[in-house]
């Protein structure tokens, strides 16, 4: 019975304080400020900003919330990039070849400088013979 009682004198203590921890009467978000299209929202570590859903950007104050769905007619604000009908940083996602890397302007795989190959698979050293390329399959010689 002992057992039973502390079992829920903690459970009680655990509910209260989580209740009184996320109350919707407590003004957990008075004094914090956020940005435009954004809301404060109560976390276990305390009041932060977050961009309503749909939207992305700076949620804290000075910055704004934008809309994430894109389309050419409802193109995204620069920086970001239209793929897939949401708004993305440029290069987000993009997974390049080894020896490549993410082109920020283009959205696209390049070489590295000095490398020569496939940038969605394998970029290689450009004193390194066209054999090589056979070799993995990549490269077609005249």
């Amino acid at each position: 019975m002992l057992k039973f009682t502390y079992f829920i004198v903690k459970m009680l203590s655990q509910y209260f304080k989580f209740t009184c921890m996320f109350s919707p009467l407590l003004p957990v978000c008075d004094g914090l400020y956020c940005g435009q299209g954004a809301q404060c929202i109560a976390t276990a570590n305390g009041p932060t900003c977050a961009c309503v859903e749909g939207f992305i950007g700076n949620p804290f104050p000075g910055g704004h919330c934008v809309p994430d769905i894109c389309s050419s007619s409802n193109p995204c604000v620069e920086p970001s990039v239209c793929i897939g009908g949401r708004c993305k940083e440029r290069c987000e996602g993009v997974i390049c070849g080894v020896g490549a890397t993410c082109d920020k302007n283009t959205n696209l795989c390049v070489c590295d400088p000095f490398f020569i190959g496939n940038p969605d698979l394998i970029c290689m050293p450009r004193k390194c013979r066209a054999y090589y390329f056979l070799a993995f399959g990549i490269m077609k010689t005249h």
